[in-house]
């Protein structure tokens, strides 16, 4: 497991070593319930709308590295600048 910076938000890591994973029947273990893929740390999926979206989907705060945070919005933070 790696922390990576968040370019556009260098307070923020993502862990880079979430993947999608399956168990012996075949069902994902991380997010299985989520829509799209998972690779290195960021979840790729198609919205309603039909947009491609990117999520970072374990998050810390460098400030408070014990404390996991949920999903962080990859695509918002791309565009921002």
């Amino acid at each position: 497991m790696a922390w990576i910076t968040i370019e556009s938000n260098p307070e923020w890591e993502y862990d880079n070593s979430i993947q999608n994973r399956v168990d012996s029947q075949g069902n994902y273990i991380t997010y299985r319930n989520s829509p799209g893929v998972i690779s290195n740390g960021i979840r790729t999926y198609t919205n309603e709308s039909g947009n491609v979206c990117e999520v970072y989907i374990r998050c810390r705060q460098k400030s408070n590295p014990t404390r996991m945070l949920g999903e962080v919005s990859k695509t918002y933070w791309d565009n921002q600048s």
